[in-house]
């Protein structure tokens, strides 16, 4: 599982406005509330038709005043001089309220609203009311996997009304997620190959790769735009978590595209917003390691793990990830050693033993010289770890990298205590043996060491839980079960068990092996309702 946040589209919740039903259509006619009069007659007459085509019961009557309202109002601002008048607009957009005409309503009310800025707040519930039922449909279209009709509905939305941040982190998250889903090369390149020829396929790729990398800067940029939207044009108190979050999300997209040096910009307006946050810091010191900035990296981490009491678990794994990764590689003692012997044959009086003597030398301390620099890096990654355990203890991938930071550190005591804790959570997983055979080894236990490998090499099944996720509700693990012997697999059972923070079972899950052909796959996913659940174990059944 890895630990990089994705921007998740949260489901919107279905809003109302008042006066309207659920589905936000306008069922009776209110009073205007600002104080303009109409101030002329054609538009006192469109009032009172709008007015009769709200109360009367009968569908043609209502249309004949809707007709007439709209020919009063129209006379009124072509050839009546009222175009200043803002009772002619504001009505106007009243009529395309009552159409559901969220186009027109904007215009009308925009005109409206220069000529009487005391009407803003009367707008804005008339706007709303548009808005409503636009949203909703929205979120049906994202539900129903519809980006399209999502993307041309939430467009609409946010035209009427920007007060409240649902259309605009709805557009964002759509475009933040837009290439979570990577496309299926492989099956491209075959369909390619069944009509074209193996040079003219590879064109198609490029082509197609070419396209994809535009398509995806187009929607990080989009992404961002609307969260800054959301931060500039959402002002209610009551959305200041919201405005909070846009600004997260955009370090976030900027984050998942590589963009550092934009990365750095969004995380540091955010801490500004949020001094101290955990994960603005956690992701501000993931850009600075990106730009080789590694005094600024690591002093970012070092206050995350300051205030470890504060950070949630996953903040303290995330960071231990990014400064295990921000360690620099081995040098090449190979090359080293080369360079050496060369310069070293050119002294005739060394024989073939010194040479070598003194380049074994020069490459071991070479390396000792880089385990030293670097034990340093690894132990903070391990305090990272061990912090996000003492909070999380059942996270298998916190556990699993703990593990192999002791591996590095060559701590075998702990390491060995952290590969029993990673086997009594994820017994079936290759890796999960291999580390006790590492561990094994680096007690100096050949005999061990080579039984556990054994042990991995024969595993015909290998479960890998790619994904874990858990709400108020309840909690999922998804991933793959690998048949990696020469036979199909016979069908069996797991056990999954979903754990609180304590180690007690909330809940748990069967999942029915089927089947799986040889080096084949079959997918894993396995749903549980359950409060409080913060991680998971499983066993055969």
């Amino acid at each position: 599982m890895s630990l990089n946040r994705a921007v998740r589209i949260v489901a919107l919740l279905a809003v109302s406005a008042v006066p309207s039903t659920l589905s936000g259509q306008v069922t009776s006619w209110v009073e205007q509330r600002c104080g303009i009069s109409p101030g002329d007659f054609r538009i006192n007459g469109a009032l009172l038709y709008l007015q009769n085509a709200y109360k009367t019961r009968f569908a043609d009557q209502e249309q004949k005043d809707m007709n007439d309202a709209r020919k009063n109002l129209l006379e009124a601002l072509t050839t009546g001089g009222q175009t200043k008048n803002p009772a002619a607009w504001y009505y106007l957009g009243r009529y395309y309220v009552k159409l559901n005409d969220a186009v027109g309503a904007d215009s009308a009310f925009a005109r409206a609203e220069v000529l009487a800025p005391k009407c803003h707040d009367d707008i804005a519930v008339w706007r709303r009311v548009l808005w409503v039922p636009l949203i909703n449909a929205g979120v049906s279209a994202l539900n129903a996997n519809d980006q399209d009709s999502a993307i041309a509905t939430f467009t609409r939305a946010n035209a009427v009304y920007r007060n409240e941040p649902q259309g605009l982190s709805g557009l964002a998250g759509i475009y933040a997620n837009w290439g979570s889903a990577p496309a299926d090369t492989a099956a491209l390149r075959s369909t390619c190959a069944a009509k074209r020829t193996a040079a003219q396929c590879d064109s198609v790729m490029r082509a197609r790769a070419t396209r994809d990398s535009i398509l995806d800067r187009t929607a990080v940029d989009s992404a961002v735009k609307y969260y800054q939207m959301e931060f500039d044009q959402v002002s209610d108190a009551k959305y200041a978590k919201d405005r909070r979050t846009a600004l997260f999300n955009t370090g976030v997209v900027y984050t998942n595209a590589k963009r550092w040096p934009e990365a750095v910009a969004a995380y540091h307006r955010y801490l500004a917003q949020v001094p101290g946050d955990m994960q603005g810091t956690v992701g501000l010191a993931t850009a600075f390691q990106a730009l080789g900035m590694k005094d600024s990296s690591n002093a970012m981490y070092q206050q995350v793990l300051t205030h470890a009491d504060s950070a949630q678990a996953l903040d303290l794994f995330q960071a231990g990830a990014a400064i295990f990764q921000s360690v620099q590689s081995p040098p090449d003692t190979s090359a080293l050693g080369q360079s050496c012997r060369a310069d070293a044959r050119k002294d005739r009086t060394l024989t073939l033993l010194k040479v070598r003597q003194r380049c074994d030398a020069v490459t071991s301390k070479t390396m000792a010289d880089y385990h030293t620099a670097t034990a340093s890096q690894y132990r903070l990654a391990a305090q990272a770890f061990e912090a996000g355990l003492a909070k999380n203890p059942y996270y298998r991938d916190g556990i699993y990298n703990l593990a192999n930071t002791y591996y590095v550190l060559e701590d075998t005591a702990h390491l060995m205590t952290m590969v029993q804790r990673l086997l009594a959570v994820d017994p079936l997983n290759r890796n999960s043996i291999r580390l006790q055979a590492a561990a094994w080894q680096l007690k100096g236990k050949p005999d061990s060491t080579l039984y556990y490998l054994k042990v991995a090499d024969s595993m015909s099944l290998d479960v890998t839980v790619s994904g874990f996720s858990s709400d108020d509700q309840g909690a999922a693990v998804t991933g793959v079960v690998s048949n990696r012997g020469k036979a199909p697999s016979a069908p069996g059972k797991l056990v999954f068990e979903f754990l609180d923070v304590k180690g007690a079972v909330v809940s748990s899950q069967d999942y029915d092996l089927p089947a799986v052909p040889a080096d084949g796959n079959a997918r894993l996913e396995v749903h549980t309702i359950g409060a409080g659940i913060v991680g998971w174990r499983y066993h055969k059944g």
